[in-house]
């Protein structure tokens, strides 16, 4: 069995036929889009503006994409958030997947950092998601919202996972 989930965030629609509409184009790829529903969930995300709230906000986005989701419909579960004091001695990992490093952070700890108009989110994961890997995320969100561009790379690789 394999599946995908969605999650939608819809704006305030006071009508209650109208908020019950659905549009459908019978793609069988596209869900059924609700009347009011935004492009991004995350534009209906509200935050305190605090470097937390936007650590927060990036591993949420994650989780909600695959909500719902099973086997080929899911990436984002096999990752796993790397402690600040990573190491390869100290990796969850089995003894098997030896990490061949592309570029080596001096540094695990999650950063958030407010720079000019952007406020910019940085951490680190491990999956074992088919060729195993230590991957830098890197969310870039426009200072007073919650929805960011992304940037994913894979920065070592070990074994198969």
């Amino acid at each position: 069995m394999s599946g995908n989930g969605i999650i939608r965030a819809i704006q305030s629609i006071e009508d209650e036929q109208e908020r019950d509409t659905i549009t459908n184009d019978n793609d069988l790829f596209a869900p059924p889009l609700p009347r009011g529903a935004m492009d991004n969930i995350m534009e209906g995300i509200e935050g305190d503006g605090s470097p937390w709230s936007y650590m927060c906000a990036s591993l949420f986005a994650r989780e909600a994409k695959e909500y719902g989701a099973l086997w080929h419909g899911v990436s984002w579960e096999a990752h796993c958030v790397v402690s600040p004091d990573f190491s390869d001695d100290a990796i969850i990992t089995p003894d098997y997947i030896d990490l061949e490093w592309k570029k080596k952070p001096s540094d695990f700890t999650p950063k958030v950092a407010f720079v000019e108009e952007s406020v910019v989110v940085t951490f680190y994961t491990f999956s074992g998601l088919g060729i195993s890997g230590v991957y830098e995320h890197v969310d870039t969100y426009r200072k007073g919202t919650y929805v960011f561009e992304t940037i994913n790379e894979k920065i070592a690789e070990g074994g198969m996972g």
